[in-house]
């Protein structure tokens, strides 16, 4: 069996012997798989691109906010005041 109908006997399980039958029979319905299962895969590829996206974005978020506490450390520090003081 090929992807397709596979994916689809897994997706509507109630429906197998119809499924079988009328993909074997019928072009129309069988492009309809086809498309189905295309879109199917389609989508998880996008998911999967927008999982590691948000990971990489997460990532940059944490940076940037330790770089922020580290500025504001230092803008903050003893020597800093001391120069806000006398300028």
């Amino acid at each position: 069996m090929n992807e397709e109908i596979i994916y689809m006997l897994d997706r509507f399980p109630k429906h197998r012997k119809i499924i079988l039958k009328t993909y074997n029979t019928n072009d129309d319905f069988k492009s309809l798989c086809q498309d189905f299962y295309f879109s199917a895969r389609t989508l998880e590829h996008y998911k999967n691109d927008m999982i590691k996206n948000l990971k990489g974005e997460l990532e940059y978020q944490r940076v940037f906010a330790d770089l922020e506490k580290e500025i504001v450390g230092y803008l903050n520090s003893d020597d800093n005041k001391r120069t806000r003081l006398e300028g």
